[in-house]
């Protein structure tokens, strides 16, 4: 993708996730090719259809890979399992998990979280990076079944 306009756009010929505003008002968001940009405009094919937009008027984005659709999927499902039981901060701690190994080969319970999160003796007051990875890793091997919670 190259810089124009103070926004991304892609490469001629590369086909992109395009959102704009129809003649009725309506947003619109579809995969799209483009074909070509002369000055302002950009030349897209969308179903089959060739139409001409302003660049102000369009925005692109690269389309998801099957792998970053899973992570995403995955990282919604953590939050919405911990946030349950323990609060945290923001997103990077599940990301982490994820990147760390998250593959479901144990289901993880409410109560295996909480019993984690003890273990981990982490102060959610000064956490600190180390302390997300090292939580990370205890969830990615507790469900991967390498860490054994109750005796």
């Amino acid at each position: 993708m190259t810089k124009s306009n103070n926004e991304w756009v892609p490469e001629i010929g590369q086909v992109v996730m395009a959102s704009w505003v129809d003649d009725d008002g309506d947003l619109m968001d579809a995969a799209v090719e483009v074909s070509a940009y002369r000055g302002d405009k950009a030349w897209v094919t969308c179903c089959g259809l060739d139409k001409v937009f302003k660049l102000t008027d369009i925005k692109f984005r690269s389309i998801k890979t099957e792998a970053e659709k899973r992570r995403e999927i995955a990282v919604a499902e953590m939050k919405s399992l911990f946030h349950k039981n323990v609060c945290l901060p923001d997103d990077v701690i599940f990301e982490t998990i994820y990147d760390s190994g998250w593959a479901k080969t144990n289901e993880i319970t409410t109560e295996d979280i909480r019993e984690l999160w003890k273990k981990s003796l982490i102060n959610i007051e000064d956490m600190t990076s180390t302390d997300i990875e090292g939580f990370a890793r205890m969830v990615a091997a507790h469900i991967r079944g390498e860490l054994h919670l109750w005796p």
